[in-house]
């Protein structure tokens, strides 16, 4: 018989948290025809009408809502191991809408303070699970939801020893000791590094371009959308544009552009996927800034 430790919450499916969601679910389910697209206006471009559509904001907090509570303070089965980075989309997207996040989700436990600690400076996002990269978007979530304050646990000190552990000699990073190495972990270091104040002139070196333009998941391999803008939004955050060229990156991610399908596919001869909407199309607006030598937004550092 396993018994829960002492102040843990019970582990619940995902269903059988939505039982207990009574007054949220009901007023979901109550609007069926709400749809988080609303169309703004529509033309006939010979036998074809394109729309022209505009993100419905009350139907989209609708649906966040209950998910935020579900993903970020209740303890799942499924998706266990992905709970920081779910986190962080869920809170980054009430951001972009304007909208309050919770007390009650703006918390330590919320943002990563119920994930095990590991003695390196890392933290696994579940019992027994190791200190990883996803520690870093935890704590991303966490400055989502204006509490950069509750995430520093452990200190920046251990947090910084924990990154140049998992740094490698080529200046790459794995997501954990022993691990692989992942361009996304040095976007998630990149990004956490001066949020919350522990940025050092060693911490990062050099770039790993590809012969097609775009960024691999490690230098020489081939170039992808996902680690592309990664690798790519980690040289903006760290003010190091020159070290990428431009010209190769636009024609690669413009060749990414499928004309027939109309999205973008993530490699060369790959079938489209939404995500890459996301990856590929969110390169342009991080190389229009490099283009007219504007920089990036004010970063907010912990004092």
């Amino acid at each position: 018989m396993t018994l829960n430790p002492p102040n843990t919450p019970t582990r619940l499916s995902s269903t059988q948290y939505f039982m207990t969601l009574n007054p949220p679910t009901k007023r979901i389910m109550s609007q069926p025809t709400r749809s988080v697209l609303k169309p703004v206006g529509c033309v006939t471009i010979g036998s074809q009408i394109d729309c022209v559509c505009s993100l419905c904001k009350p139907a989209v907090v609708l649906v966040l809502d209950p998910i935020v509570s579900i993903v970020c303070v209740f303890s799942l089965w499924c998706l266990d191991a992905s709970r920081p980075w779910l986190c962080y989309w869920i809170l980054h997207s009430l951001e972009l809408l304007e909208e309050p996040v919770p007390t009650s989700i703006a918390s330590e436990r919320a943002v990563g303070g119920g994930a095990s600690e590991t003695g390196s400076g890392g933290r696994g996002v579940g019992d027994g699970q190791w200190g990883a990269g996803r520690r870093r978007r935890a704590v991303g979530g966490g400055c989502s939801s204006s509490r950069c304050d509750v995430v520093l646990n452990p200190p920046r000190e251990k947090l910084l020893s924990f990154l140049f552990s998992v740094k490698q000699t080529d200046g790459s990073f794995v997501i954990h000791g022993g691990g692989e190495v992942d361009i996304r972990s040095a976007y998630c270091a990149a990004s956490v590094a001066p949020l919350t104040n522990i940025m050092t002139p060693t911490l990062f070196q050099d770039t790993p371009t590809n012969w097609e333009g775009g960024l691999g998941g490690v230098p020489g391999l081939e170039a992808h959308g996902g680690y592309t803008f990664c690798g790519t939004a980690a040289v903006v955050i760290l003010g190091k544009e020159h070290m990428l060229d431009l010209k190769t990156l636009l024609q690669w991610v413009a060749s990414r552009h499928m004309r027939f399908e109309g999205w973008f596919q993530g490699r060369c001869n790959k079938l489209v996927d939404g995500c890459y909407s996301f990856w590929q199309a969110g390169l342009l607006p991080l190389a229009t800034l490099f283009k007219e030598g504007k920089s990036t937004e004010t970063i907010t550092v912990l004092p």
